[in-house]
């Protein structure tokens, strides 16, 4: 099987792409399954997943602001503006930040 840049990331039995309705039922039963509240969403898990990884990118020190088309792109979006959404409410990410920021001021507040 050879892969390109278009190719899909989940795939059904049939190595045709996954829909999103097979997928979401998919998910649903799967929660039943386990026992998770049915009630839960796929868009939740997508905010976790990304609050996550930014978190993740912030305890390595990476450049964020470099990083974050990389998360739009992964997370099937157009835009960062759509990336947004997934991370607006998300307090450990203003903690994350403010600390970087304290890092930053008291290593430079010399320089202002």
């Amino acid at each position: 099987m050879t892969f390109s840049d278009e190719s899909p990331l989940f795939v059904n039995i049939h190595r045709r792409r996954l829909k999103y309705e097979n997928a979401r039922r998919a998910f649903i039963e799967a929660l039943k399954r386990s026992g998770v509240n049915s009630d839960s969403r796929l868009h939740n898990f997508r905010h976790t997943f990304a609050v996550h990884r930014l978190l993740q990118w912030y305890k390595t020190d990476q450049n964020i602001n470099a990083k974050l088309p990389f998360l739009s792109a992964y997370m099937g979006h157009v835009d960062i503006t759509s990336t947004q959404v997934y991370l607006e409410t998300a307090g450990e990410l203003l903690q994350a930040g403010a600390e970087r920021f304290n890092i930053f001021f008291l290593n430079h507040k010399g320089a202002l």
